[in-house]
C-alpha cells in the first residue's frame, strides 16, 4: 500500500514540473531603424510592365512587381530585444490594386512579402508584411511604377517559421513606416528604391 502510494506521488511530481517550469509570457517593446535597398527583380511571373497586361488574366505577370530588400537595423529601445544587425525580405506589389487619393497620386495593396531581421549573432525573426494594412504610396499615371519617390507603412506581423534562438515563438506586430527615394545613381539595368525607415511595436515572448 505504501509503496502504491510513493509511486502515485511521484507521477504527480512528474506530471506538475513542466507546468511549474512554464513562464508567462513576456512583452518586449521594440523601438528601432533602418537604412536599406529595395531593388527590382526582374522574374517571368512579375514583369513590372502594367502597360502591356490584359486585364482579362488575372495572373498577368504584367501587372505584378516584386523587390527584395537588403539593409541594416538598429533596435534602439531600452530593452533592445532585436539588437543590430541585417535586414532582409522581399515583397511584391499588383499594380491593379492601386487607389488613387488625389490627383496622379495613390497606393499599392502589398500582395505579398516577408521581412527578416537577423542580429550581429545569427538570431532571426521572420514577419509577414500584412495584405490588408500595409500600402505602397507614390504618383502613378497608369503606365510608370519605378521612377516617382514612395512612401510606405506596412504592418509586419511575427511568423513562427523561419527563425533562429532566440525568436522562436515570438509573436506580435511592428509598424514599418519608410520613404524610399529613387536612385538615379543605380548602374544601367538596375532599378532600385535608397529606403529609410523606422519601426516600432509589441513583440511578445515566452
Amino acid at each position: 500500500m505504501g509503496r502504491s502510494v510513493a509511486t502515485i506521488g511521484m507521477c504527480l511530481l512528474v506530471l506538475a514540473s513542466p507546468l511549474a517550469a512554464r513562464a508567462d509570457p513576456i512583452a518586449h517593446q521594440v523601438l528601432g531603424n533602418a537604412a536599406d535597398m529595395h531593388t527590382l527583380i526582374h522574374l517571368s511571373s512579375a514583369l513590372c510592365d502594367p502597360a502591356a497586361g490584359d486585364p482579362g488574366r488575372p495572373k498577368d505577370p504584367h501587372f505584378f512587381c516584386r523587390y527584395s530588400v537588403r539593409g541594416t537595423y538598429m533596435d534602439q529601445a531600452a530593452e533592445d530585444f532585436l539588437g543590430m544587425g541585417r535586414v532582409s525580405g522581399r515583397f511584391t506589389i499588383d499594380t491593379r490594386s492601386w487607389t488613387e487619393q488625389s490627383a496622379g497620386y495613390g497606393c499599392f495593396a502589398v500582395h505579398k512579402g516577408v521581412v527578416k531581421f537577423t542580429t550581429m549573432d545569427g538570431g532571426r525573426l521572420r514577419t509577414r508584411i500584412s495584405r490588408f494594412a500595409s500600402r505602397v504610396c507614390q504618383p502613378f499615371d497608369g503606365v510608370t511604377v519605378n521612377g516617382p519617390d514612395r512612401s510606405i507603412r506596412w504592418v509586419l506581423k511575427a511568423t513562427p517559421g523561419g527563425c533562429v534562438p532566440p525568436y522562436c515563438g515570438v509573436s506580435g506586430k511592428l509598424v514599418w513606416v519608410s520613404t524610399g527615394v529613387f536612385d538615379e545613381q543605380a548602374p544601367q539595368g538596375i532599378v532600385r528604391y535608397l529606403d529609410s525607415a523606422t519601426f516600432h511595436g509589441t513583440l511578445t515572448s515566452q
